[in-house]
């Protein structure tokens, strides 16, 4: 028996994320010709804050239908950066202040015992 019908739910979340980026680019030049240069950011560590909240609703036995609505702020990046990263994994686009994001979920319920 599930005693749960609707489930409600509102938080705050921390999130953070390490990575490593790469940029190749050529530079054209009348005397030299073309010069391939590639510098690194290593070691880089992302990290952001969201709000989140969500409804889950029972619809019949086990089928629960929800979704998740989330607004991520307050993105930085520390490390040694040789250039602006464009984006941050689990964040997005390191330019933009703040995001939303909404998705939505179907579950079921397998009981494996009463």
């Amino acid at each position: 028996m599930i005693l749960i019908k609707t489930f409600f739910f509102l938080g705050i979340r921390y999130g953070t994320s390490r990575f490593d980026e790469s940029l190749t680019y050529t530079v054209s030049d009348p005397n030299y010709g073309d010069l391939l240069f590639t510098t690194f950011n290593d070691g880089l560590t992302g990290s952001w804050f969201e709000i989140t909240t969500g409804l889950k609703v029972r619809i019949w036995k086990g089928l629960f239908l929800g979704f998740t609505g989330r607004f991520k702020f307050a993105p930085s990046v520390k490390g040694d950066i040789e250039f602006m990263p464009y984006d941050i994994p689990g964040y997005g686009l390191a330019s933009e202040n703040t995001y939303w994001g909404f998705n939505y979920q179907v579950f079921w319920r397998f009981q494996i015992r009463k």
